[in-house]
């Protein structure tokens, strides 16, 4: 079925919800209607895939929920070499009842077999269950990781046995970068995602997933105009694909491109059809709000946030950490990150660093957290700056030597993270106290000029105001130059206010409760 449900998400008429909003209703009792409410939705397909032997028993129906009649079913019983042309007929069906035209590009698409190799096939759909279920805020790192390697074993295995089967190259080149884009070390870089997606366009040049996911690599690796050119290239190819275009806007918005930012915000925001829609314009107002230091605003779009997408947030730690409500952050993790990996002792040491009495509960989870940092390798993106964090707490208790050696490692994987590309603007930030701790002021100036490249003062909003109290610049409070920093930072902030306060109601857009 997720080939049909990829299938449908194409057509500009249709706005169809994720997987991973519908699976939680999977094994419930819940009536249809309770769900499509939930879901914001006005039809569902239902299916059901059975394999025996080399025969896939198929049955789908369409089902309008205003009224619970079912539009169209049909039963398919059929050889598995038959399931692309199962596919293409059940979307013909479901379009027509609809009432709704398919454009020439997915018919092309719906009229071309991915692969003739069945077993191939296969292969690629346990990859695709694999990465699905590879969820890491709820799952012990080895679980995650053999999760991906496992996905990654089924689509190098599709790949041998169909070496043109382009989806699957897409696959592995996602399951590469979803299991290395948390490391910081130098020989887990992303090359490959770029290698198997160009892979995947010399095959397909129409493959409009393998554009998202080279876009996805240049993002990471700050390579925004080639992120955008494949990005355009996707919407070209999926013009209602808003996960695409949420991209584009966290692309103009890291370059401060606001103009195009907001031009494609509004996009978003008239697309709004789904919970899975109204969540992206939520997070978006979020940090529009978040940009102009309007705390009551942007908690108001996080308890919508959390009414849609309930567990961790990392927006409402941030907001907290802004506010230096450091309890409130600590109790939020504690109750939303099930599991006890490097992110979440990495948070929690964190947090109760910035409460002085609270160092020795901080030491305590740094030392977890370093314990799994030398088990497993730095995996995740909180990792990567935890270290000078960490010597902060040994200098409190007096632990200076280690404390030192702990600024340095912190160094260490900073440059490993420049040297490949992957530095952003919390790297700077870091180093700036990083180099502050070793008196080294050169240094300490030229991570200020390049967090300010990088837009650090805008990025995530409300910046400015963290530095202000951040404990890991106080040996800097009364240097000139750290204060024309953020100076400078405040006027930057004002000027992307001016932006985008015009854009911006007065009021949510929404109704409150």
């Amino acid at each position: 079925m997720a080939g049909i449900r990829d299938h449908l998400a194409k057509i500009p008429e249709f706005s169809v919800v994720s997987r991973l909003s519908v699976e939680q209703y999977r094994n419930t009792s819940f009536p249809l209607k309770t769900i499509a409410r939930e879901l914001d939705v006005n039809y569902v397909i239902e299916g059901n895939v059975q394999r025996i032997g080399d025969r896939a028993i198929i049955s789908a129906e369409l089902i309008r929920v205003e009224d619970n009649k079912v539009l169209w079913s049909e039963r398919y019983d059929k050889d598995v070499s038959e399931i692309f042309a199962v596919q293409t007929n059940v979307i013909q069906s479901i379009t027509t009842n609809l009432e709704t035209i398919i454009s020439s590009y997915l018919k092309s698409e719906l009229n071309t077999t991915p692969t003739q190799n069945t077993l191939a096939y296969d292969h690629y759909l346990k990859g695709e269950e694999y990465r699905f279920k590879a969820n890491r805020p709820l799952q012990k790192t080895e679980d995650w990781l053999e999760l991906l390697s496992k996905a990654k074993l089924s689509y190098e295995l599709a790949i041998e046995r169909d070496s043109l089967f382009a989806q699957a190259y897409v696959g592995l080149a996602q399951s590469i970068f979803e299991e290395k884009a948390p490391y910081a070390l130098e020989e887990n870089n992303l090359e490959d995602v770029l290698t198997f997606t160009n892979k995947a366009l010399q095959i397909n040049p129409n493959l409009s997933r393998a554009f998202v996911t080279r876009g996805g690599y240049y993002f990471e690796t700050n390579k925004s105009d080639k992120a955008i050119k494949d990005y355009e290239n996707a919407l070209t190819l999926e013009p209602n694909n808003n996960y695409v275009l949420n991209s584009l806007w966290s692309l103009y918005t890291a370059e401060q491109n606001y103009t195009n930012a907001l031009k494609t915000f509004k996009k978003i925001e008239k697309r709004v059809e789904t919970k899975d829609d109204t969540l992206r314009v939520y997070k978006i107002y979020r940090f529009y709000y978040a940009l102009l230091d309007d705390y009551k605003t942007e908690q108001f779009y996080l308890d919508k946030i959390a009414e849609i997408q309930s567990g961790f947030l990392n927006t409402q730690v941030w907001l907290y950490t802004r506010t230096q409500q450091h309890e409130k952050s600590i109790d939020h993790i504690k109750k939303y990150w099930p599991e006890y990996n490097q992110q979440k002792n990495a948070w929690l040491a964190a947090f109760n660093s910035f409460i002085p009495e609270k160092n020795k509960e901080a030491l305590k989870h740094y030392r977890d957290w370093h314990d799994q940092v030398m088990a497993e390798g730095i995996n995740s993106w909180l990792s990567r700056r935890t270290y000078h964090r960490y010597d902060q707490a040994l200098i409190r208790d007096g632990q200076i030597e280690k404390g030192l050696d702990m600024v340095k490692k912190q160094i260490e994987v900073s440059d490993q993270l420049i040297s490949v590309g992957r530095a952003d603007e919390w790297i700077y930030y870091d180093l700036v106290g990083a180099y502050a701790s070793l008196g080294q002021y050169d240094k300490v100036y030229e991570s200020m000029d390049n967090f300010e490249e990088l837009n650090g003062w805008t990025m995530w909003g409300g910046m400015v105001e963290m530095a202000k109290f951040d404990y890991q610049f106080d040996v800097l409070r009364n240097n000139p130059r750290f204060q024309e920093w953020i100076r400078r930072g405040e006027k930057q902030l004002e000027l992307i206010q001016n932006q985008i306060r015009p854009y911006l109601p007065l009021m949510p857009p929404i109704k409150t409760d």
